[in-house]
């Protein structure tokens, strides 16, 4: 590699936090791999196979974790508070925990509860997916 391709390269890199490269190629792995599920799904599947999967995949990859992230978001900048200001992170952790168990919940009984037009309008008629 040239001098100034290396130069580059660390300015880059000092440019971002450590380990900003590293989650910027597991995005782009995550990315890749979800595009080639979706195109070997489509070529493989019926069309009504496909439409219940994919309905999955939605719910799966962007309702549920858009469920949980304030969530994560909250306890990351608590515990970032509590570890700058010398106090231990163990109360809030539990407290999460009981958060994200009471959400998981909640979220269990609004699937069942809403089990018939879910299955029915969202995969097809296939309540194995639910």
């Amino acid at each position: 590699m040239s001098q100034r391709a290396q130069r580059s390269l660390e300015t880059a890199r000092n440019a971002v936090p450590e380990g900003t490269f590293a989650v910027g190629a597991g995005l782009l792995v995550a990315g890749i791999t979800a595009y080639a599920f979706q195109i070997v799904s489509f070529r493989a599947l019926s069309k009504g196979d496909y439409t219940a999967l994919n309905g999955l995949w939605v719910l799966v990859f962007v309702v549920a974790p858009g469920m949980f992230l304030p969530l994560e978001q909250e306890v990351g900048r608590a515990l970032a508070d509590r570890r700058a200001r010398g106090v231990g992170g163990g109360p809030l952790i539990k407290r999460a925990a009981l958060l994200g168990g009471v959400l998981t919940v909640v979220l269990i009984v609004a699937a069942l509860a809403a089990g018939g037009p879910l299955s029915d309008n969202l995969f097809h008629g296939r309540t194995a997916l639910l």
